[in-house]
């Protein structure tokens, strides 16, 4: 099976106008089933917008620098989230399966001390597995913008001592725009419907 070269990256996040503001604070974990370019079946994963920050939708914080809201909507402005932010996954594969996306209630008060007791060890991990822009830079092993399976459980720690799933689903990727939404999490504080926009782009190697 020949072997291509994926780019997936956010379009468009819309979530309930009725989420109150404390919780319209977001941090995405995207997961890719795959066929890597070996032909082993494999599992990426990537947190947007980072592990050391999270899209501010509260309206009551608009001023500050990751505040994101649509002016107009309960959604993302997406003018205001730059390409670096907007790329969830580079990688050479043979084949794409799955892609589930949860959607995350950001724990603000005791995030930043949970992160530096979390990262104390594996900091160079994280260093080594930084995004890289989507301008055309080319794409060095066999994904960027994923985690090491080390940061990966790292990361489902951190945010399961804490941070609420307000949204989860899966779907097939597909070249060009495809979509993932449903209703909130089982629980009284993900009310409504939630949407998740991805674009995907495909090249030969």
């Amino acid at each position: 099976m020949p072997v291509q070269d994926y780019t997936i990256t956010l379009a468009d996040f819309s979530f309930p106008p009725e989420l109150p503001n404390g919780k319209s604070n977001f941090r995405f974990v995207v997961d890719l089933r795959h066929k890597n370019a070996k032909g082993a079946f494999a599992t990426e994963t990537a947190v947007l917008p980072g592990l050391d920050t999270f899209w501010e939708c509260d309206k009551s914080k608009s001023g500050k620098p990751n505040y994101v809201r649509d002016a107009e909507d309960s959604s993302f402005d997406m003018g205001k989230i730059d390409a670096w932010d907007r790329l969830v996954l580079r990688l050479r594969a043979q084949e794409l399966y799955q892609l589930q996306v949860k959607v995350f209630d950001v724990d603000r008060p005791d995030f930043w001390d949970k992160l530096s007791g979390a990262l104390s060890g594996i900091i160079g991990t994280v260093l080594e597995k930084t995004k890289e822009k989507a301008d055309g830079l080319p794409i060095v092993g066999s994904a960027l913008g994923s985690l090491s399976e080390d940061l990966n459980s790292t990361v489902s720690k951190l945010l399961a001592g804490g941070d609420k799933v307000l949204f989860k689903g899966s779907g097939v990727p597909a070249e060009g725009r495809f979509q993932i939404g449903g209703l909130g999490s089982a629980n009284k504080d993900a009310p409504g419907s939630y949407a998740v926009a991805f674009l995907m782009s495909v090249e030969d190697e």
